[in-house]
């Protein structure tokens, strides 16, 4: 990967940045993959990457990949593991849709493995006896019922996740006219048991760094973003257990976003790392509802007269007003998160 073999990273190959997007990257051959429109001939190599899977306004202009608050998944190539790829859309106007890259999806809520269950507490009623008196007759159960729709739930459906951006390489060779590499604070997955090049790139596990030496330059690119120490040490990424997201700036893609929390919880006040809208962020998962939303069957309650069956002391059930009211209910079953297909795989970040 550090090599001079560009055929190894070729044109079009997104990768992931732990630290602030600056021009910086731009001068070392990578684009933020922010959707904008950029011009066919100043980006030839590009462009003849990825053409317009992205969209295209014009004859002149093709747009990047918009990644902002996006979660990337694998084209499902016809398999089922992404039962709607059909129904994929466009991201932008003349770009791909359906079963092919640069298509987009929304979030969906599926049934969970374990079924969810409810309790439903008693309805609001008394008992009395005919001969005890009840100011007119009691009523009885009747038939019909009423469908309705389930509220609540989060604004999205989502794994837990960290920010990062996503950029794009650009060209095979950067302005100064060097071989364009993964720049010092890029991410990569790891499919291999044990780091391959430990001189190069370390897992992202949160451990704490000194801020010089060997590790100077990663400071430099992603700076406290991830947390710091009482003794000033810099906090590696920790993306154990995590999936990656696309800052999402001004996109609006993810709802929660300035609620995001600070990732390094040991650290002190101010020395937690990045929180809200900004690289290095975390978010827990979430279970938003469904479109169309889960609709569930509700009985009708008592509300015919009983009719006088003649017996001493029969029991008949009342029910005390009929306003509308809301039932708070006992949940329970589900999954222990929310989460879309996946692989286990190790990230790393490039050191050095």
């Amino acid at each position: 990967m550090t090599g001079v073999d560009d055929a190894l990273l070729p044109v079009g190959t997104i990768i992931a940045y732990a630290g602030a997007y600056s021009a910086n990257l731009e001068e070392q051959g990578w684009l933020l993959c922010d959707g904008r429109a950029v011009d066919r001939a100043a980006n030839a190599e590009l462009w003849g990457a990825i053409g317009t899977a992205y969209g295209a306004p014009n004859d002149s202009q093709f747009n990047l990949p918009a990644l902002a608050g996006m979660f990337l998944r694998g084209v499902a190539h016809g398999s089922d593991k992404d039962p709607s790829r059909a129904d994929r859309v466009a991201l932008r106007p003349g770009g791909n849709s359906g079963d092919s890259v640069g298509s987009l999806q929304p979030y969906g809520t599926a049934k969970p493995q374990s079924a969810f269950t409810a309790v439903i507490p008693k309805y609001d009623t008394s008992e009395t006896k005919y001969d005890k008196g009840t100011a007119g007759r009691p009523y009885k159960w009747n038939g019909g019922s009423t469908t309705v729709e389930a509220s609540g739930g989060d604004k999205e459906t989502r794994p837990k996740n960290k920010y990062v951006y996503f950029i794009i390489k650009r060209s095979v060779r950067n302005v100064t006219g060097r071989v364009v590499q993964p720049p010092v604070g890029s991410v990569m997955p790891f499919a291999a048991p044990k780091n391959m090049d430990p001189a190069h790139w370390v897992l992202c596990d949160g451990k704490a760094v000194p801020t010089s030496g060997e590790f100077a330059a990663l400071f430099a690119a992603i700076q406290f973003a991830h947390g710091q120490t009482n003794e000033g040490e810099m906090v590696l990424p920790d993306y154990c257990g995590q999936f990656l997201r696309g800052v999402s700036g001004s996109s609006g893609i993810d709802p929660d976003a300035d609620g995001r929390t600070a990732p390094y919880s040991k650290g002190e006040d101010g020395k937690k790392g990045n929180s809200g809208n900004n690289v290095g962020s975390a978010q827990l998962d979430a279970t938003g509802l469904p479109n169309p939303p889960f609709k569930t069957t509700f009985y009708h309650l008592p509300k015919d007269k009983a009719g006088d069956d003649g017996i001493s002391g029969a029991i008949r059930y009342l029910v005390h007003g009929a306003d509308v009211k809301t039932v708070t209910l006992t949940q329970d079953g589900g999954d222990d998160e929310s989460r879309p297909y996946n692989l286990a795989i190790d990230w790393y970040i490039r050191a050095r």
